[in-house]
């Protein structure tokens, strides 16, 4: 066989490949071996040894080593040792409403990405859903896109009076099948169901990072709430931060730098104090 002679503008990696195919990968699109494009089902990411670990923002099936477990227990020390203040946890438990206002008021749709996992993952939803915590759209507004069911309704529910009116003014909101509201998911009394449901009501829940932005005195009530408005058989569809997962790792260095630069602001009687947001 001759020997191939390579010009200035050929494709290297696209020879090598002919020459040599790379073996197929079980993460990968079987007709391609290339990474997967959407629809791809969440389980199907393997790590294996030699792969590129950024092909995917994250992988499947993957337990954490030794040397990432003794860096987490570290981490939790570092956070044990530096709680937040009574008078931060009184402020903002008292009136969350306030700072989630100003949040959106802030932020809009912009601070999210759409969730479009959601269908790839739940393919169930397409009945009467309940959203907790909707923020701006960002579940809500691609469950709605991927429709296909003319008796979907959609209820996106948040605390913030500001994010319902950000989805309500949305170029996607549509009546026949959403409805935006305030509604507080730990409330009691008459103020625990959400406006326009009743007992029995709803087939699917959908809470992502609910539980982390509700006190943990609330977390019973708000169980009952979701309980109570499920219909018998009815699904939760639930994520929310883990222990030891990256987003605790990160923030337990972010908060002691903030503490740090707090510290190092009101150490002079002169200087006015800095409230951490």
């Amino acid at each position: 066989m001759a020997p191939l002679e390579l010009q200035g503008n050929d494709d290297y990696e696209a020879i090598a490949r002919a020459v040599q195919p790379v073996p197929r990968h079980r993460s990968h699109d079987p007709a391609n071996n290339q990474k997967r494009t959407d629809p791809f089902q969440f389980g199907s990411r393997y790590l294996e040894e030699g792969d590129d670990v950024f092909e995917f923002n994250a992988w499947d099936h993957v337990e954490t080593d030794a040397d990432y477990r003794e860096y987490a227990e570290l981490q939790y020390l570092r956070q044990k040792e530096s709680p937040v203040s009574e008078e931060a946890r009184d402020k903002y438990n008292a009136n969350p409403s306030k700072f989630w206002n100003l949040f959106y008021k802030h932020n809009a749709s912009n601070f999210f990405k759409n969730r479009k996992w959601l269908h790839q993952e739940f393919p169930i939803l397409t009945e009467v859903i309940l959203e907790v915590g909707a923020g701006a759209g960002n579940s809500a507004f691609p469950i709605l896109a991927n429709n296909k069911n003319e008796q979907l309704r959609l209820h996106a529910c948040d605390y913030s009076k500001k994010a319902v009116e950000v989805i309500r003014k949305a170029e996607h909101y549509d009546e026949r099948y959403m409805q935006a509201d305030v509604w507080d998911v730990s409330a009691e009394g008459e103020d625990s169901f959400p406006p326009g449901l009743g007992p029995d009501s709803v087939d699917v829940v959908v809470m992502i990072f609910i539980f982390s932005a509700l006190s943990p005195s609330e977390w019973c009530r708000a169980l009952r709430n979701i309980h109570q408005v499920l219909k018998p058989g009815g699904h939760v569809l639930f994520r929310d931060y883990g222990k030891g997962d990256l987003a605790q790792m990160l923030d337990a260095g972010r908060f002691q730098k903030k503490k740090a630069k707090l510290q190092s602001s009101t150490s002079s009687p002169d200087t006015e104090k800095v409230e951490l947001n």
